[in-house]
């Protein structure tokens, strides 16, 4: 099995649980209940404000492990 059929095999299993744990309906309803979030694009288009920067940090890669402490 390579490694990307292990994440998704471990990620199956992951969401199988989730889904036991909190059924489709109840959270159909938590979810109607929220605000909507801001626009993202819109964010990024806006010009009354500075620099617009979009990061990641990332510690570990699924394959590679340990990036750096």
């Amino acid at each position: 099995m390579t490694i990307l059929e292990e994440i998704v095999a471990r990620r199956r299993i992951d969401i199988a649980a989730r889904r036991e744990a909190l059924p489709e309906p109840i959270l159909s309803r938590f979810a109607a209940g929220m605000t909507r979030p801001p626009s993202f694009a819109a964010a990024l288009r806006a010009t009354d404000r500075g620099p617009r920067v979009i990061a990641e940090i990332k510690r570990a890669s699924p394959s590679k492990g340990l990036i750096r402490k």
